[in-house]
């Protein structure tokens, strides 16, 4: 039943955020904290994206503490720590060559950045 007073208070709160009736800071809080992640999922490199995810993990603990959303600021409060960790790893390994910073199975079949550096393999004629 609590998921559903959340939807309606969602849903009303963004009506009057769309007809330009007043809305409350934790709304304003919640909508850029959203933004964020969805600026987040936009990224292409790494050190922006966690960088916008960092932005949006403090907005949604402001917003889930301001509310008293356990479970969301719980979450980033989490998630926070997560992100600054890898964060640090990405910029402490900047200048390293490809196989240092990528594993060898991530280097062979999963990470995007190690895909880009692996060298491609050309195709001989038949």
């Amino acid at each position: 039943m609590h998921a559903l007073d959340d939807l309606v208070s969602f849903v009303l709160s963004f009506r009057a955020w769309a007809t330009g009736e007043a809305v409350s800071l934790c709304d304003v809080v919640g909508f850029l904290a959203s933004g964020l992640v969805v600026a987040a999922f936009c990224m292409k490199d790494l050190i922006p994206l966690r960088l916008m995810a960092l932005a949006s993990n403090v907005a949604f603990l402001v917003y889930g503490i301001g509310l008293g959303l356990a479970p969301i600021w719980l979450l980033h409060a989490i998630l926070l720590p997560v992100n600054c960790w890898r964060l640090w790893q990405q910029l402490s390994q900047y200048g390293e060559a490809a196989p240092e910073r990528c594993s060898w199975w991530a280097w062979n079949h999963l990470s995007m950045e190690c895909a880009k550096l692996r060298p491609r393999r050309k195709r001989l004629p038949q």
